[in-house]
């Protein structure tokens, strides 16, 4: 559906569009490209957090998982909002 709606985006606005930016610094380029560009920027800048949650999440169930066999009972791990 969202590949249908960005292919007909494309076809029906290919206008070319200069960004300018500090310095004298500009691009041209098609209105497409740029918003591809955007949303890639913004995909990665949303799955960073993500990725360093996770991370540490690893971190903490390897503790637990460590910690339990020397008789822990409680890790302090919190899991799908279950207490």
């Amino acid at each position: 559906m969202f590949g249908v709606f960005g292919l007909t985006f494309a076809v029906k606005n290919p206008h070319s569009v200069t960004v300018s930016y500090y310095f004298n610094l500009a691009w041209e380029g098609p209105l497409v490209l740029l918003l591809l560009g955007v949303l890639a920027v913004g995909v990665v800048a949303g799955l960073i957090p993500g990725v360093i949650r996770v991370a540490s999440l690893r971190r903490q169930l390897g503790k637990a998982r460590r910690n339990n066999g020397e008789g822990a009972t409680d890790t302090g791990i919190v899991i799908g909002g279950e207490s």
